[in-house]
C-alpha cells in the first residue's frame, strides 16, 4: 500500500467496544481465536508519511488487559521481524505468574519484507547516525549472498528520522490504540539496533525512561555515538533513566571494549538520576548472548 488512506482508520478494541483512530495505521490483525490466547498478540501495519514508507508492527498485550481498566507500561522493541516472538514470551515468562516483573505492553517494530536481506538493509537505514559506504558496500555483499538477489539498496544514516517516526507517529498512534502509560516508556534493541538505542538515548531521553543496549555497535564511523554522549554532556547534567549494557564473552573484542568505555563515560559523568548496570555473558556469542541477555535486562530495567 502506497499511502495512507484519506479517511482515519477506526478500530475495534477487542473485548471492550471502544472505537479509536490513528492517521497512520493502514491495517490491523487478531490472532486466529483470540478468547484462546493467554496473551493476546496483534499485528499492524502502520504507514509512515516522514519515511513514506510502511512499518509492520507487532504487538503483545498482557494477561489481564481486557480484564482491567488500567494502563501499562510499553516496551518498544526494534528488529521485530525477528526479536518480537523472544521478547514477549520472555516478557510474559516473567510477568505472568511469577511477577518478577510488571504486566507490559511489547511493540515490536519491523518491516513487511520479502526475505531477510530486505530486514538487514532497512535497519542498516534506521539503526545508523551516519552514512558509512565502505560499510553499506560490505553488508550488500553479505545481504546478496544471503537471498541470491542482487536488488538490495543499502543506504545507511537515517537514525535521525527514524527517531521522529517513533516520536511523532508510531508512538502517538500505539497511544490512541492501546492503554499505554506515557510516562514509562521502555526501547530495546541488539548489534545495530543498540547504537540506536544509545543514539536515542542521547537525543531523546526525556521521551523514554528505560534503556537496553544489546552488545551495542558502538564501534560505527569511528565511534561516533561518543561524540552523540559529549554532545549531550555539555548541555546536561541529569540523566533520569535506567540503562543496560551488555555483551558476549565471545564476541569480538571491540564489542566489549565499546561496551565498557561508554559504560565508563557515563559513570565518570556523574550524571544525577542515572542508573546502570552491565554484563558480560560467559561463554556467549554475539548471537548467543541474545536470549540470557534479553531476560537479564528486562529484570533489571523493571525490577524493583
Amino acid at each position: 500500500m502506497n499511502k495512507i488512506f484519506q479517511v482515519f482508520w477506526f478500530y475495534l478494541m477487542a473485548g471492550t467496544g471502544i472505537f479509536v483512530t490513528c492517521p497512520f495505521l493502514l491495517s490491523a490483525q487478531e490472532g486466529d481465536n483470540p478468547d484462546a490466547l493467554l496473551f493476546r498478540k496483534e499485528k499492524l501495519l502502520i504507514h509512515s508519511k516522514m519515511l513514506n514508507r510502511d512499518f509492520e508492527i507487532q504487538v503483545s498485550l498482557p494477561a489481564d488487559y481486557f480484564r482491567s481498566e488500567g494502563s501499562y507500561p510499553a516496551l518498544y522493541a526494534l528488529d521485530g521481524n525477528r526479536s518480537f516472538g523472544l521478547i514477549s514470551d520472555m516478557v510474559n515468562f516473567l510477568s505472568f505468574p511469577s511477577n518478577e516483573i510488571p504486566s507490559l505492553i511489547v511493540v515490536s517494530i519491523g518491516y513487511p519484507i520479502n526475505g531477510l536481506e530486505d530486514w538487514g538493509a532497512l535497519r542498516q537505514k534506521d539503526f545508523t547516525p551516519t552514512l558509512c559506504p565502505d560499510s553499506d558496500e560490505n553488508w550488500k555483499k553479505n545481504l546478496i549472498k544471503m537471498g541470491a538477489r542482487t536488488d538490495i539498496e543499502v543506504v545507511s544514516g537515517g537514525a535521525a528520522l527514524f527517531l521522529d517516526f517513533l516520536r511523532h507517529e508510531l508512538i502517538p498512534c500505539i497511544d490512541s490504540i492501546y492503554r499505554t502509560d506515557p510516562g514509562d516508556r521502555a526501547l530495546c534493541g541488539y548489534s545495530l539496533g543498540g547504537l540506536f538505542t544509545l543514539y536515542a538515548l542521547f537525543n531523546t531521553h526525556e521521551f523514554f525512561d528505560r534503556f537496553y543496549a544489546g552488545s551495542p555497535s558502538t564501534w560505527w564511523d569511528d565511534g561516533v555515538i561518543f561524540a552523540e554522549e559529549e554532545k549531550f554532556a555539555s548541555l546536561h547534567d541529569n540523566l533520569n533513566v535506567r540503562l543496560y549494557m551488555s555483551a558476549g564473552e565471545l564476541e569480538n573484542q571491540s564489542m566489549i571494549d565499546g561496551m565498557h568505555r561508554m559504560a565508563g563515560i557515563l559513570q565518570n559523568r556523574n550524571y544525577k538520576d542515572l542508573k546502570i548496570k552491565t554484563r558480560i555473558f560467559d561463554g556467549e556469542t554475539h548471537n548467543s548472548c541474545v536470549g540470557c541477555a534479553t531476560g537479564s535486562a528486562l529484570k533489571y530495567l523493571y525490577g524493583k
